[in-house]
């Protein structure tokens, strides 16, 4: 869905993006180590993925992502901005973090593309 395909559009969407900082060497490793790979900031695979959103996803469509509990503000309001509700349905804490579950969709009347 990151690279520029067509215009295909989804009912649901799940994304569970790479969300580790990482520095650069480790990023361009092999598939293993690019799968928790998120860049310096954790995000890099993440606002790139939310700015192609408003192509692919259908009115009414949902995302589901999960994401870390750090910056999670962040991509909510980006979500807000685009137009769609966005609620945190399910959390998971874990040793070494705690996980969120994101649903977000696009309804008509909010819906700015």
């Amino acid at each position: 869905m990151l690279a520029p395909r067509g215009h295909f559009f989804f009912d649901i969407v799940i994304f569970n993006p790479p969300y580790l900082r990482t520095e650069e060497p480790e990023q361009g490793r092999g598939w293993l180590e690019r799968s928790w790979a998120g860049g310096s900031n954790g995000r890099a695979v993440l606002d790139r993925f939310v700015d192609r959103l408003p192509v692919h996803l259908k009115m009414g469509g949902r995302l589901f992502i999960l994401h870390p509990s750090y910056g999670v503000r962040t991509t909510i309001r980006k979500l807000k901005e685009m137009g769609m509700g966005v609620s945190v349905v399910a959390s998971k804490k874990l040793f070494f973090e705690k996980l969120l579950l994101l649903v977000a969709r696009f309804d008509k009347a909010s819906r700015s593309m």
